[in-house]
């Protein structure tokens, strides 16, 4: 890969912490921070992966933008579309989502996703 998604050329940096994953799965808040002294416009992405004895397979499920001015540090909203943590299920022909511990990062890049939360989500049956 010569870029991870995500990947873009900035004066700044940013810092990402406190993930917190809505109970039913729907949102998700993390701190941006800008660190710098310039302003600048952070993308937060929201990656998940549901814990597996197969391992879990990450997959961009939101993403948000910021703008910073320097040294700003802002809550930020992430939504959560449902069907980016469910799975098409050949059987029912419809997807679901597997209840389980779900896994979320967050971060600027697709390889640099420093704030973590680990979740357990209920399973839907059928996910609009």
């Amino acid at each position: 890969m010569l870029f991870p998604l995500g990947h873009g050329l900035s004066y700044t940096t940013f810092t990402f912490t406190g993930l917190q994953v809505s109970p039913g799965g729907s949102s998700a808040l993390v701190t941006v921070s800008n660190t710098e002294s310039r302003a600048g416009r952070a993308v937060a992405e929201l990656y998940a992966s549901l814990l597996s004895p197969a391992g879990g397979l990450d997959r961009l499920v939101g993403w948000a933008a910021v703008n910073l001015q320097p040294n700003e540090s802002r809550e930020v909203t992430i939504a959560i579309e449902p069907l980016t943590l469910a799975a098409y299920d050949i059987k029912s022909k419809r997807f679901v989502r597997s209840s389980g511990r779900y896994t979320f990062h967050s971060g600027s890049t697709s390889i640099d996703l420093p704030a973590v939360e680990a979740v357990l989500l209920a399973g839907q049956d059928r996910v609009p």
